[in-house]
């Protein structure tokens, strides 16, 4: 386990979802000096607590949709499961892969530029490892809003999401490609050097960067956490409503947006309207956070089914966009 104290909490929740920005831009912000900012994000590093950074993207700005895959195993905890795995990390149109609990026990996220591609990659899947899949379920992700940590420290997120949806044709040519590239692969390493690896001049790689943050299509550079280190545990709350029209789905966003435990706010087209992903200390939380959460909403939400998301496995999920 990590300890954290409050400074650690402050720093933590400030650099989640800057990691793009210069540590000078960090200290600023904790009011810290930069050099404190440094040792301590060093220490997240080899605490293991960050595990790595990565580039989150707005596909649906480039064509492309997202959908995730729920699976129920029939042979869990096999070998073919290991073998499973290792060929989902390997595909290029999978941007996320977890581990989950309870009726599920994996859920992937697939982009795609039509729905006929997913039907092509679950018969490829069931193909290869016959047997092993019991049941799926694919949800079409319609929205998809990212926050910060905010139970991490108080006033250091105000006005950070990142989002996925939206309509759009963005059109990357190579220079982009090997932008997104460089942003995949492993370790922290500076501007500077990634411009170096991909043979890009620094004065290009920042200009192109910096235009594919103005479009929209870049939302941001993040750490990636290990929440179990500090006690967190992680659910998906798959919920089903009565009517699942715009105004309700405007009405659940600004209800769920401020709320400490809320980390992700998804809808979805599929067997349920919305996911919400929430991080808690304890299953009874959980429990608390669905009850409150159908009181606001009586009538209205049918059936809340919360997921465990044991662990997720890193895959860069730029690898489709510039394959």
């Amino acid at each position: 386990m990590v300890k954290l104290n409050e400074q650690d909490r402050k720093i933590l929740a400030t650099l989640e979802f800057r990691a793009h920005e210069p540590l000078a831009n960090i200290a600023r912000l904790c009011k810290l000096r930069e050099s404190t900012v440094r040792a301590t994000l060093q220490r997240f590093i080899s605490e293991k607590l960050i595990i790595t950074r990565r580039l989150y993207i707005n596909p649906y700005l480039l064509g492309w949709t997202n959908y995730a895959i729920f699976i129920s195993f029939g042979q869990e905890g096999t070998k073919e499961e290991v073998r499973f795995k290792a060929y989902l990390s390997k595909q290029s149109n999978v941007t996320w892969i977890a581990d989950l609990g309870g009726e599920y026990q994996m859920s992937i996220s697939v982009a795609a530029r039509h729905i006929s591609e997913v039907a092509d990659f679950i018969s490829k899947l069931t193909e290869n490892f016959p047997g092993l899949i019991l049941a799926k379920t694919i949800s079409t992700r319609v929205k998809l809003k990212t926050f910060p940590r905010k139970y991490l420290s108080e006033n250091t997120h105000k006005g950070l999401e990142f989002i996925q949806g939206g309509l759009g044709n963005y059109s990357l040519d190579e220079i982009d490609k090997k932008i997104f590239k460089a942003f995949s692969l492993p370790g922290f390493d500076s501007f500077r050097r990634l411009s170096e690896r991909m043979g890009i001049p620094k004065s290009t790689f920042d200009r192109r960067v910096k235009n594919l943050i103005e479009k929209g299509v870049i939302q941001g550079l993040y750490y990636i956490l290990e929440p179990s280190l500090i006690q967190i545990q992680e659910y998906r709350l798959l919920i089903k409503v009565t009517k699942p029209q715009e105004k309700f789905s405007e009405r659940l966003l600004a209800e769920v947006k401020t709320l400490p435990q809320v980390r992700k706010w998804i809808h979805c087209v599929g067997e349920w309207d919305f996911e919400l992903e929430i991080n808690v200390r304890t299953g009874r939380e959980v429990t608390i956070f669905i009850s409150e959460l159908k009181s606001r909403f009586a009538n209205e939400i049918t059936t809340v089914n919360a997921i465990p998301l044991f662990g997720e496995i890193s895959v860069p999920a730029t690898k489709a966009f510039f394959n």
